[in-house]
């Protein structure tokens, strides 16, 4: 799979099993977290943000799920993350802003916390071998 593939997958994107197998995509043998991590860190070294631009949002506006990797250089990155209230999505209800020192540091926290890898990424068995 390449790289494009990876990221779009990454930023949340989905390919149905009929486009995976004209890309010759599917199947696939299990994906590797150490590879994920690599193909993110390749991304930050030429994009300030990752999935998307952060964007604030306060209480009594729509709140969105959200996890933003920022790189402010190539020794920090800043980790963003928030979640709307399930009973009220204009309150937020938990925030995180983390900084971290590494491309590789702040790849891992994101596959890790955001996504919940190892585990299943768009279907595809993510393992971390």
């Amino acid at each position: 799979m390449d790289s494009e593939v990876i990221i779009y997958l990454l930023k949340g994107g989905h390919i149905h099993t009929q486009e995976r197998e004209v890309m010759g995509i599917w199947p696939h043998p299990p994906l590797l977290f150490k590879d994920l991590v690599n193909e993110l860190v390749q991304y930050l070294e030429t994009n300030k943000w990752f999935p998307l631009e952060w964007l604030e949002r306060k209480n009594g506006e729509l709140i969105d799920n959200a996890a933003v990797i920022e790189k402010v250089n190539d020794r920090k990155f800043i980790y963003r993350s928030r979640t709307a209230d399930p009973y009220d999505i204009t309150m937020i209800a938990s925030k995180t802003e983390e900084t971290f020192n590494s491309a590789t540091a702040v790849a891992e926290h994101y596959l890790k916390n955001a996504l919940h890898l190892p585990g299943r990424l768009d279907k595809w068995k993510v393992v971390d071998k």
